[in-house]
């Protein structure tokens, strides 16, 4: 599974506001416990100290650039104070400006110290804006735009990542069914969700929602707009009204939720997030087991599951012409007492013409603490004489049905990946034979993946860590 992660957004600290959490309020402020955060840093929690401004009023926009550049537009009005975020081509960018003579706006582009900022200039006319758009050293170009309207099926689900202020990142699931928009969300070291729930206006996209914690308890509120189903811009309150921070979403495929083990254990997603220079992204998800019954196992295995999700990427040599990414996030495949089967996916982009997709798969051991990586040189002489005699076909069968050529150079080496996996929610694993990009073709065949059923598996994996997986009747934890 690949994540995908866009160029980062331009995270928006409104100088008015006071310097507030974007985490759940104190015990001192809701009396009752604190929603789980991500313990932000210090300067991230300081107290409020200034006077809270005028209410701000959200706007948002729909409109063209030029004849083909589209984009979409939120601003938050605070008497003639601008903020907000601009969508086009792909990239989220940060605004800020002033309204003078009550409808004349002038915008500039939140960009990194050493870029040139694009800038609006324009008018305001009731619920539409007019103007010209003028990039660095280039002409200006006339734009206009209306009112924005959130176009979509009526009910669909989508995750976001994203910020509350300019350093608190957050990873979201919102579902919205008509005019219901409901989820959760988590700070990146968070242990628990914290949930979602209130109103969307269609087809303006404007929202209300209500955060509360696992005790049902108010930790804040979420006012916003969906520019469109992948894109989000608003504020967030705390239940009082004193503290308060801009917040932007923009669509993430991740959300590696937590998972429940035999024995009371849980797997929590643990996110290391890096964001240098706005064109170097690093978001690691490692899953980090809790509640073990031998601690010092537990200590190892999570160490080890660490070192296996990988560091982060080298942004030396990353641009504004040559952006970095790097994302590995996880699934828990199979489940047996004492033991889960999990596959990391990773995906890399640090140059050349295209990004780099990968997949591993490992047994993880709770009792003694260890995680065997899975590959080929596991199973016996017989064995992989059998998985080659019915993999190799089954790939050229691949090609052919894509319409290329097959490879006759394909084979079953040591290094190559083995999986435990289930093919259906609740059925018993089976055994996959996973390849790399290249491994077995060219780019364009992906990472072509082969299932060996169950009943012919149990046999080839005899003696070997993945034989516990095979092993015993059904379980209603697979």
């Amino acid at each position: 599974m690949r994540v995908t992660v866009v160029p980062a957004i331009l995270l928006l600290a409104i100088s008015a506001c006071p310097s507030s959490p974007g985490s759940p309020p104190s015990p001192a402020v809701t009396g009752a416990p604190a929603a789980p955060s991500a313990s932000p840093d210090a300067a991230a929690l300081a107290p409020a100290t200034a006077a809270l401004p005028a209410t701000p009023t959200l706007l948002a926009y729909h409109g063209t650039i030029g004849a083909e550049g589209e984009f979409r537009m939120a601003l938050e009005r605070t008497g003639d104070r601008l903020e907000g975020v601009y969508t086009t081509s792909g990239e989220q960018i940060g605004l800020r400006g002033d309204v003078t003579a009550g409808t004349h706006f002038t915008l500039a582009e939140v960009v990194p110290k050493g870029r040139a900022a694009a800038t609006f200039e324009g008018t305001m006319e009731g619920p539409s804006l007019r103007g010209t758009w003028t990039a660095p050293k280039a002409a200006a170009v006339a734009f206009t735009a209306t009112a924005n309207e959130l176009t979509g099926p009526e009910n669909v689900e989508q995750t976001y990542l994203g910020a509350l202020g300019s350093r608190l990142h957050i990873r979201v699931r919102l579902k919205k069914s008509r005019g219901t928009l409901s989820g959760v969300y988590r700070y990146t070291r968070s242990r628990e969700d914290l949930h979602l729930d209130g109103t969307v206006t269609e087809p303006g996209g404007m929202f209300e929602l209500r955060e509360s914690n696992a005790l049902g308890v108010k930790t804040g509120t979420f006012k916003g707009v969906l520019l469109d189903v992948a894109t989000a811009y608003g504020r967030w309150s705390s239940p009082d009204g004193t503290r308060t921070l801009p917040f932007t979403l923009r669509g993430g495929e991740a959300f590696p939720e937590p998972e429940s083990l035999p024995g009371g254990v849980k797997v929590i997603p643990q996110e290391d997030y890096v964001e240098r220079g706005n064109y170097c992204t690093s978001s690691i998800f490692v899953p980090e087991v809790t509640g073990a019954s031998n601690a010092g196992a537990q200590k190892m295995l999570n160490q080890a599951l660490k070192t296996e999700a990988g560091g982060t990427i080298d942004c030396s040599e990353a641009s504004e012409q040559l952006r970095y990414e790097r994302d590995v996030s996880y699934a828990i495949e199979a489940r047996r007492p004492g033991l889960f089967a999990l596959r990391l996916s990773f995906y890399d982009y640090g140059g050349g013409a295209h990004g780099m997709h990968g997949e591993r798969c490992y047994a993880a051991d709770l009792d003694k603490g260890t995680l065997t990586s899975l590959h080929a040189k596991l199973l016996g002489p017989d064995a992989r004489k059998k998985i080659q005699a019915f993999v190799v076909p089954e790939v050229r069968k691949m090609y052919v049905a894509d319409g290329m050529e097959p490879n006759d150079q394909a084979r079953v080496s040591d290094e190559t990946t083995l999986c435990v996996a289930s093919s259906a929610a609740g059925a018993p694993p089976d055994l996959f034979v996973q390849f790399g990009e290249y491994e077995v073709g060219p780019y364009a065949m992906g990472s072509p993946s082969v299932k060996i059923a169950r009943a012919d598996a149990i046999p080839l994996v005899a003696g070997t860590p993945l034989e516990p997986f095979f092993k015993g009747p059904q379980h209603p934890s697979w």
